[in-house]
């Protein structure tokens, strides 16, 4: 993934709002409107009949930096953004360097008006600017997130049940050696099962990298956790970082990853070619 410098976070499109499509009334009171007229009466054709027209869609724009951090100049790179999708209304978002004065934890971006205002909430652990950090919302309001400790090889998963309470996340996985940690949450029976994707630096070399870490039920105190490597086939020193997982509604799971084919040109200073592998877990 790219990073793009910036010396306070990019500004967030939150919500293309729509307006009510217009509609013909009988200005001319021949007792017609809509299409039933002959030939049938538009905004274009018959403009009275309309009356006002409504405004284009309006695109509203909101800096996620809060004013009093908004001197930063730290490299906000990487950004992630989640939406509850039981309220709307909370938003949590995360980028890689985000200054934090915390020396125990890191920041999410947190707002509980749609958008409209946001705050840092230092409830990240590792202290000072987190590292690449996703969320994703599960059941019941609760946000994971999945995010490298600061100046440290290892990435911890985290739950909180509310993402303004300054209570720290309540940590429920980690391991060393991870490259872009990747976190999707369902709802399932009551609870939440928790899939977290990352490229396992600990495997570099047996050209099977591409690792999945999941849980049948993320909610509880210490959840049981399942690791497996994605690749079947040999492939060329390492998968390549990004592993990405999406949950389709009916519960099958989908990952993505990059597999460095085993061509006989293994030399890091030369490019090798790479796969996209789809893969699909009908089991959840």
């Amino acid at each position: 993934m790219r990073a793009f410098r910036t010396s306070a976070l990019a500004l967030l499109v939150l919500a293309l709002v729509g307006a009510p499509g217009a509609h013909a009334i009988d200005v001319c009171g021949n007792g017609i409107c809509l299409g039933t007229a002959v030939p049938p009466e538009t905004c274009s054709t018959c403009p009275a009949d309309c009356g006002v027209c409504p405004p284009p869609p309006a695109v509203l724009v909101v800096n996620m930096m809060p004013f009093a951090q908004s001197g930063e100049t730290t490299q906000d790179s990487q950004p992630h953004l989640a939406v509850n999708p039981l309220n709307p209304q909370q938003i949590a978002g995360a980028t890689a360097n985000t200054a934090s004065n915390d020396p125990l934890f890191s920041p999410l971006f947190v707002s509980t008006n749609g958008g409209t205002t946001w705050i840092l909430n230092n409830i990240l652990h590792g202290g000072g600017p987190a590292g690449n950090t996703t969320l994703s919302f599960g059941a019941g309001n609760n946000l994971y997130a999945a995010g490298q400790l600061f100046n440290s090889g290892y990435t911890i998963v985290a739950r909180t049940s509310n993402i303004a309470s300054p209570s720290a996340m309540s940590i429920l996985f980690g391991r060393p050696n991870v490259l872009q940690p990747w976190v999707q949450a369902r709802p399932n029976a009551g609870g939440d099962r928790l899939y977290f994707g990352f490229d396992d630096l600990a495997a570099w070399g047996t050209g099977k990298t591409a690792s999945i870490a999941r849980t049948p039920n993320a909610t509880v105190q210490t959840p049981l956790w399942e690791t497996f490597k994605l690749g079947t086939r040999p492939a060329c020193f390492e998968d390549l970082p990004p592993v990405r997982l999406a949950i389709h509604a009916d519960g099958t799971v989908y990952g993505v990853y990059y597999r460095r084919q085993l061509d006989g040109r293994c030399n890091e200073s030369l490019p090798i070619p790479s796969d996209v592998v789809v893969v699909r877990d009908d089991n959840g």
